[in-house]
C-alpha cells in the first residue's frame, strides 16, 4: 500500500489539530474550576459574616451586574470588618462612602 505525501500532510495536519483542541478544552477547564472555587469561597465567606452579608448588597444596589467571587472578591478582617479585597468589573469600584450611603439605605429599610 502506497500512501503520498499530501495523505501524510492531511493526517498530520488532522493530528496536530486535535491535540490543540483538546490542550484548549483542558485549559478552558482549569479556568473554570478557578472561577467555581473562587465563587464558592467568596459564597462561604458571605455566609459566615453579617458585615459581608451588608457589603454584597451595596454593592449589588450600586453594580447589580456584579458577581461576588468573579467581579469582585471581599475579605473578612479577624475583628469582623468586610472590605473589597479584589475588584474585576468593567465598571469602577465603589468608593467607601458610596457603600456606606448604599448600606445606610439597606438598613433605612
Amino acid at each position: 500500500m502506497y500512501v503520498d505525501n499530501l495523505t501524510w500532510a492531511a493526517i498530520a495536519i488532522i493530528f496536530v489539530t486535535s491535540l490543540a483542541t483538546i490542550w484548549s478544552a483542558r485549559r478552558a477547564h482549569i479556568a473554570h474550576r478557578k472561577e467555581i472555587r473562587k465563587i464558592a469561597e467568596n459564597y462561604v465567606l458571605i455566609l459566615s459574616s453579617e458585615e459581608a452579608v451588608k457589603l454584597c448588597k451595596a454593592i449589588h444596589k450600586l453594580h447589580p451586574n456584579a458577581c461576588p467571587g468573579l467581579d469582585y472578591s471581599l475579605q473578612v478582617s479577624s475583628n469582623g470588618d468586610a472590605k473589597i479585597n479584589e475588584w474585576k468589573h468593567t465598571q469602577p469600584a465603589p468608593s467607601r462612602e458610596q457603600l456606606m450611603d448604599a448600606i445606610r439605605a439597606l438598613d433605612a429599610r
